[in-house]
């Protein structure tokens, strides 16, 4: 090993260290909540401590947000992690690694080079939208509330029984999109947009067909 490389390798071991986090599947979802909730604090703070925007839009706006990350969400899951688009064939690959594994930790949260890309992406459009970086970072703090509100939500459904028992509706109808099929059910949050465009359950005289392939999948964790 030459002196540059031995001069190099503790820089290269701290940036790989470094970016560990950020490329790595968490096993959780504290990083996202960590990280996001820091950013959305940041966000009330700056309203705060520079021109405060009127009462009114500190209630309008964060629920925009939240009822934005919904539909977001829904986009997402029906349109781009189930029969993904050409070039977004990625995201159909790793979705799938989680519904072949719907328990596994590793395959729950998504990491942060997905999310906070899209993250800035989605901050940058809300504020050309409104032309007030202030108030898009009001309606930012409503879009992170429904991400980390997905992301715990999601991994609880999968891994902790007390609160899959406690949010019962929310976790039937996602479980129904594991268990019995993935072609419907894609809200987590809420299964607001799925009533919207009719992705909810079949019904049973609908859902007859299927029976037979929806029967060879895996049994669903019970739901007292």
């Amino acid at each position: 090993m030459t002196l540059r490389q031995r001069l190099l390798a503790p820089a290269r071991a701290c940036g790989a260290a470094a970016l560990k986090p950020f490329v790595s599947q968490p096993s959780g979802p504290w990083l996202p909540v960590g990280v996001y909730g820091t950013v959305a604090l940041a966000c009330v703070l700056g309203n705060l401590l520079g021109e405060r925007p009127p009462a009114w839009v500190w209630v309008v706006l964060p629920a925009t947000g939240f009822l934005l990350w919904t539909l977001i969400e829904y986009v997402l899951h029906s349109r781009f992690f189930h029969d993904p688009p050409r070039h977004f064939g990625w995201l159909g690959l790793s979705h799938g690694n989680h519904h072949e594994a719907p328990d596994d930790p590793n395959r729950i949260v998504a990491r942060l080079s997905f999310s906070f890309p899209v993250a800035v992406i989605l901050f940058a459009v809300v504020s050309v939208v409104l032309w007030s970086v202030g108030w898009a970072a009001l309606v930012f703090v409503g879009l992170v509330v429904g991400y980390l509100s997905y992301e715990v939500i999601h991994y609880s459904i999968h891994r902790v029984p007390a609160v899959r028992r406690l949010l019962r509706p929310l976790a039937s109808h996602h479980l129904h999109h594991h268990y019995a099929d993935p072609s419907r059910c894609f809200g987590v949050t809420s299964p607001l947009w799925d009533w919207v465009f009719r992705t909810g359950r079949r019904s049973r005289a609908a859902a007859s067909p299927t029976a037979a392939a929806e029967s060879a999948r895996p049994a669903a964790p019970t739901l007292p």
